[in-house]
């Protein structure tokens, strides 16, 4: 099972409990030690939330791994986008 997402310095933990998340983080803490790497604490985050989905690095990622809700997320988000700059982009059309 997937329990967390690297790219980086972008690290997210996913755990059921906060004992596996004090786990995890220490683990985390030890294996970057042996590469030279530090946690930052003040760039540390810690969310206690229940979710079946999570936007990491601008894709959203759900435990089911299905592509359909970010596919819908990114045509929303496309639309958004192109109703912003429409009425340029009707008058450029229109010359």
């Amino acid at each position: 099972m997937l329990n967390h997402l690297r790219f980086a310095d972008d690290i997210v933990l996913l755990t059921h409990t906060p004992q596996e998340a004090e786990r995890m983080v220490r683990q985390l803490g030890e294996v970057g030690k042996k590469v030279g790497l530090q946690l930052n604490a003040k760039k540390t985050k810690t969310t206690l939330e229940d979710t079946d989905e999570y936007v990491y690095l601008v894709r959203l990622i759900n435990m089911a791994n299905d592509l359909k809700p970010e596919l819908i997320r990114r045509k929303r988000a496309a639309w958004a986008a192109y109703n912003t700059i429409r009425s340029a982009v009707s008058g450029i059309k229109n010359q």
